[in-house]
């Protein structure tokens, strides 16, 4: 799979999550419910496998995995420069590359549940989340990135937003990489490339 189709699963399987959560916010108490669900989407979408040879043995590793390459909430490996690198490392030890093959976007999950009004905190930590993944990114571990920030309580939404200087546009899907997405009840928010905290 070309990375132009691995790009529209991967924003299909999130405008999925994104719209359902807008129907059914409860239905995640959780991160981890929201990364599952989404984990879930990407598998079924993403069906692309890439072989990996362990002590003379070819294996089989699916494209889309789960807290990995530096605990990335969840990954979907770069094909094309993963094999490159499986051919560059023939003959050495999986472990020297099997856990950090490159990426093609890494994506990090926050949900902001509905009793929770620390709204700077959280926005630091979907920042964070965007400093962790463009370090992965610079070093050229991975090409792109994504931050999904789930917002249980549709009145928290400004308030997030505020935290961002209100930098945002309203959208209906999901479409570009290297950004922060910020879903809601009502409405779903992109955020620029690079987002700032409101200056005190």
């Amino acid at each position: 799979m070309k990375n132009s189709s691995l790009a529209e699963k991967i924003f299909s399987s999130i405008t999925h999550l994104g719209r359902d959560f807008l129907k059914e916010p409860f239905r995640y108490l959780t991160e981890a419910d929201l990364q599952a669900t989404l984990f879930e989407h990407l598998k079924t979408g993403i069906h692309d496998e890439i072989e990996v040879p362990v002590n003379n043995t070819t294996y089989k590793t699916p494209l889309v995995h789960s807290e990995y390459h530096s605990k990335v909430d969840l990954a979907c490996i770069d094909r094309e420069r993963s094999e490159q690198m499986i051919r560059d490392n023939q003959g050495k030890p999986c472990d020297k590359f099997l856990w950090t093959l490159p990426l093609f976007v890494g994506i990090e999950l926050k949900l902001l549940r509905y009793e929770y009004k620390n709204y700077g905190a959280f926005f630091k930590l979907c920042l964070n989340d965007m400093g962790k993944l463009e370090k992965i990114s610079q070093s050229r571990d991975s090409k792109h990135w994504l931050v999904l920030a789930f917002i249980q309580n549709s009145e928290s939404v400004n308030r997030v937003l505020e935290q961002a200087d209100n930098q945002h546009e309203n959208v209906t899907t999901i479409d570009q990489l290297d950004c922060i997405y910020l879903f809601s009840p009502s409405s779903i928010f992109r955020l620029p490339q690079r987002p700032m905290l409101k200056k005190p």
